[in-house]
Parts: structure tokens; C-alpha cells; sequence
């Protein structure tokens, strides 16, 4: 995104006085996010970020900008990401307020985990929209559908091998509202506080994705899974169901990659 088009978005945003009428300044690209993009701006001072989606979605299947507009809302309301100051549906652009860094991989303490197991859960207890009919086994399927002949047969062996538990899943009793992407650059820390943002891929699925997403993304050394599981929902989950999830969450995140990989470069 253009420094243009996003002075563009916030000056939209100005005409409307959800933002103050002051001075721009761009503080540069949140890491992560290969079709949607996270900046961090200043306006008249003060931090802000700005969430917008490219023109065209080559994941549209999976996501739906109004959703994640009313489900960010919601997630604001229970205090689990920034309030939205800002949405254009022409831009399918959000701006919220700033509260705090991403967590870095590999950087985790103890006050992380213990925000992360409270605020999880948190996510998994929220009423908001969700698309009807998803499934695991549908979504492994569209993306095989969309790639074709351009699979890899050792990522065709793997989507093999994780089939059984995707069925298991989806037939779950276990099922809740999930993020779906909590990718350490959708983790803002504020030394006091876990915020979460981008919810253009959640709907209803199985806590363990959830989990393992966290673990795969944060590194997460042995004994922190082990942490994890103890404490998220009194020990529901163990070691061997976070590992068995990891695997399903490294294989969409590969199948993400290969569908839109002709479309977007880092």
C-alpha cells in the first residue's frame, strides 16, 4: 500500500471526525499479513492502525470484510482487540487504536502465556458472526481444487495424513467461535494487556487450531506447550492433541502460501 492511498484512507477518516484533523505520519508495515496489510500510523501524534485489503482477495472463500468489521467490533466490546475508530467499506479499511507491539517469536514469558491461555479461551466464548456450512475437510479441499496439478506430492502425502482428524473436528462436540489466525503479528502486548486483531478468518471450528496456531507461530519450546495445555480449560487438551493439531495448522498455513503465492510477494 501507497503512502498516497493511505494518507487517502485517513484523510476519509478525518472528513467524518473519527480521526482528528492533524498531521500524518507513516510509522511503517506491521509484520506479517501477505494479503491484507497492518500499518502503523501517527495522527497528530498519537499511534493508529490502519488494516486494509487489497483490491482484489484471492482468499475471498475464506473471508468476508464485513464480517471482520462487526466480529472486530464485538471482540472491542469484550475488550479482547483495539476499538475501531474507523471503517470504509470502499477501501475495506479499518482503523483502530494502537495498543501495543506484536509478541516476537521465541520471546515468550510466563505473563504472555498466561494472557494468551486467558484471552484464547475469551475468544472461544464470543457470540458473533460465523459462515454456516464451513468445514475443515471443505476448506483442505478448496485449496487442493484451487492448486491442481501445481501440489507438491510430499504436501499432497501430508494433507493425506491429517484428513482423519480434520473428519474428527468437524463432527466435534468441542466446536466454538475461533480466531483462526493468531499469528504473533496479530498479538499486540502492551506489557499489561494481550489485544488481538485481524478476524477476517474466524468462524466456528475446533479450539485446538487455535492452540496449535499459537504454538507453531510463537516457537514455543517444549515445556511451554506443555504449559499451555496444563492450563488452557483445565487440562482438556494434551501434548499429543496440541501435536497432532500443529500439523494441521502447518499444512493450511503451506496450502495458503502455494494459492496465493502467483498473486502477492512478500
Amino acid at each position: 500500500m501507497s503512502t498516497l492511498l493511505l494518507n487517502k484512507l485517513l484523510e476519509r477518516a478525518m472528513k467524518v471526525d473519527a480521526l482528528p484533523r492533524a498531521p500524518i505520519q507513516s510509522l511503517g508495515r506491521i509484520p506479517g499479513g501477505t494479503i491484507n496489510q497492518n500499518w502503523l500510523v501517527s495522527v497528530g501524534g498519537k499511534p493508529y492502525v490502519v488494516r486494509i485489503a487489497p483490491e482484489v482477495h484471492h482468499c475471498n472463500w475464506l473471508s468476508d470484510w464485513e464480517r471482520e468489521a462487526v466480529t472486530s467490533r464485538i471482540a472491542a466490546a469484550s475488550g479482547l482487540s483495539p476499538r475501531v475508530v474507523y471503517s470504509d467499506p470502499e477501501y475495506q479499511a479499518l482503523v483502530l487504536y494502537w495498543c501495543g507491539d506484536p509478541i516476537r517469536p521465541g520471546s515468550m514469558t510466563s505473563a504472555h502465556l498466561a494472557a494468551l491461555v486467558a484471552g484464547v479461551s475469551s475468544i472461544h466464548r464470543l457470540s458473533a458472526p460465523a459462515p454456516q456450512g464451513s468445514s475443515y475437510q471443505g476448506i483442505l479441499e478448496s485449496f487442493l481444487s484451487r492448486l491442481g496439478e501445481r501440489v507438491d506430492p510430499s504436501l499432497l502425502a501430508r494433507c493425506d495424513q491429517i484428513e482423519p482428524l480434520l473428519r474428527e473436528w468437524d463432527r466435534s462436540e468441542d466446536l466454538c467461535f475461533c480466531h483462526h489466525d493468531l499469528n504473533p503479528g496479530n498479538l499486540l502486548w502492551d506489557g499489561t494487556k494481550l489485544r488481538f486483531i485481524d478476524w477476517e478468518y474466524a468462524r466456528i471450528g475446533h479450539p485446538l487450531f487455535d492452540l496449535a496456531s499459537v504454538s507453531v507461530g510463537l516457537r514455543l519450546n517444549n515445556r511451554q506447550k506443555e504449559w499451555l495445555c496444563v492450563y488452557f480449560d483445565h487440562g482438556r487438551f494434551t501434548s499429543g492433541d496440541l501435536r497432532a493439531a500443529e500439523r494441521v495448522v502447518e499444512v493450511f498455513d503451506r496450502l495458503w502460501v502455494e494459492v496465493v503465492k502467483p498473486h502477492y510477494r512478500r
